[in-house]
């Protein structure tokens, strides 16, 4: 629907799911796994005003227990104050302790009988640098139940954007036509065959879509550790139907760090007769120039009598990426340029 959900903060989430003044949904406190009702009760009861920092929130809030801080940082709920879940992680202690002194201090009224201003004590220096992103996207994934901050796919969209053919276009594979497809698994059902030999049905997401594969004994024995829940993976699969449905079999396991050593690419750009002026074919050849590599260019000219297919030479090869893509788009129009792995057609 468009409506961006924010990930949880300790001075603006409610207990539920909450709309912001600029029509955004923020994570509910009660909605990370490990923080109670009575310790949302806690923070929200002296919240007025904002925490100035992590251990502000520890000396006014009661009713909070380790578990709970530790679930609220690696959840997120600090970011905002510019400080590392790393850095707060190792320094959980210090903000328990604060909440013991100062709780004991409400109770004895200590500072009362003195009679004098509350004392400020500094915040302890926090300079540890943060976690990976896979890390903290785990630590999301284990606390909220999914990834809210990135998605760890990000970091293959452009190896399946070249390399894969998108699952939203799956079901028009011809029955025996082989194509490779990429993404991360997020779901995995195990059975036995009557050999007694494990098979799994998988489902695969690239982000936009999802499919679902069988992988057979053979194939699945041979990279048991690359097929399960959340991993990142590429599988070369033949098509077929099965009760009118397109019915996708994984031949081979891949892995996307390798499928520019694995699989070959070519690339074809596709022009109207039209189109074909010195001007357009100066800025190819430059353009080209700038990405020479190994892959086969192929120039597909739509005229009045047909298609012609003109296979560029040797000297025009080039090196797929999405900038390629991005600049030959530029150049002859979105949607006229395709990366495809194996030889040109």
């Amino acid at each position: 629907m468009g409506i961006e959900v924010l990930p949880p903060d300790i001075n603006e989430s409610e207990a539920s799911f909450s709309p912001t003044s600029d029509s955004r949904i923020r994570f509910g406190l009660a909605a990370i796994k490990h923080v109670g009702r009575g310790a949302i009760d806690g923070i929200l009861a002296v919240r007025k005003g904002g925490f100035s920092s992590f251990f502000d929130m520890c000396r006014r809030v009661e009713g909070v227990d380790r578990d709970t801080l530790e679930a609220l940082i690696k959840a997120g709920a600090f970011d905002g104050m510019g400080i590392s879940r790393r850095g707060l992680l190792m320094h959980v202690s210090q903000g328990i302790e604060m909440m013991q002194v100062a709780r004991h201090e409400r109770q004895s009224g200590q500072q009362s009988f003195f009679g004098g201003p509350e004392t400020v004590v500094a915040d302890p220096i926090i300079t540890e640098e943060e976690f990976p992103q896979s890390e903290l996207l785990e630590f999301e994934k284990e606390l909220l139940g999914l990834y809210i901050s990135a998605d760890p796919l990000d970091q293959y969209r452009d190896v399946i954007s070249l390399y894969c053919r998108p699952l939203a276009g799956v079901s028009s594979l011809r029955e025996g036509e082989d194509a490779i497809i990429g993404g991360r698994i997020t779901a995995m059902r195990r059975i036995a065959t009557k050999k007694g030999d494990q098979m799994a049905f998988v489902t695969l997401s690239d982000g936009d879509a999802e499919a679902e594969v069988t992988i057979f004994p053979r194939v699945l024995e041979t990279a048991s550790a690359a097929i399960d829940v959340d991993k990142f993976t590429a599988l070369r699969v033949s098509a077929g139907r099965r009760n009118g449905e397109i019915n996708l079999v994984a031949e081979e396991v891949l892995s996307l760090e390798s499928l520019d050593k694995k699989v070959s690419l070519s690339v074809d750009v596709t022009l109207s007769e039209e189109e074909i002026d010195p001007d357009r074919l100066t800025r190819l050849k430059v353009f080209l120039a700038e990405h020479t590599g190994t892959a086969p260019l192929v120039l597909r000219v739509d005229a009045e009598s047909g298609r012609f297919v003109v296979r560029a030479g040797e000297g025009f090869r080039v090196s797929p990426s999405v900038e390629l893509r991005r600049g030959l788009e530029e150049i002859v129009g979105a949607g006229r340029v395709r990366v495809a792995a194996g030889d040109p057609q």
